[in-house]
């Protein structure tokens, strides 16, 4: 996987992105299969990049706006090794979930300078914005990435039989 311009290892297959910001948060796929796509040094390096590029709510998606989305951040975040980077990149999230002005349900794509929900015209005309969509159940990944959070999180739910009888 070679790098763009930046330094940085482009989400896309080709150079032009490049100073893209975009997180690789397929590399928690990458470990949890086993397939070793990623190299090793790759989850500090975009932490350690992602932790410069911090604005109030996150950091930027990639570099077209200042836009974020909440799976993404808490993707990445799930990357860093030690849980100071960990709650370092998770800091802003819980500053959106708590100050965000927009008070709908739990919105994935939102403003990382103001918290803002991100609105757009859909085909009919209508503005909307993502909210309470799937995506938000990433969550969870610290839960699936580190085993120590597995442990005592996978064991608080009452076990339920769902088997036919």
């Amino acid at each position: 996987m070679g790098k763009n311009g930046s330094g940085r290892r482009p989400l896309s297959n080709d150079l032009r992105c490049a100073g893209d910001l975009e997180p690789k948060v397929q590399s928690h796929l990458d470990k949890l299969l086993g397939l070793n796509l990623f190299p090793d040094n790759v989850a500090k390096e975009e932490v350690a990049f992602y932790k410069k590029q911090m604005l109030p709510f996150g950091f930027p998606l990639d570099n077209r706006k200042p836009y974020t989305k909440l799976d993404w951040e808490v993707w990445c975040a799930s990357l860093a090794e030690s849980p100071d980077d960990f709650e370092a990149l998770m800091s802003p999230v819980y500053e959106f979930i708590n100050k965000t002005p927009s008070r709908v349900p739990l919105s994935d794509w939102y403003w990382a300078t103001d918290g803002k929900e991100v609105m757009y015209h859909n085909h009919q005309g209508k503005e909307i914005g993502f909210q309470a969509r799937p995506v938000v159940g990433a969550v969870f990944i610290k839960v699936l990435t580190d085993p120590a959070a597995w442990k005592k999180w996978s064991g608080q739910a009452p076990v339920m039989n769902h088997a036919p009888k």
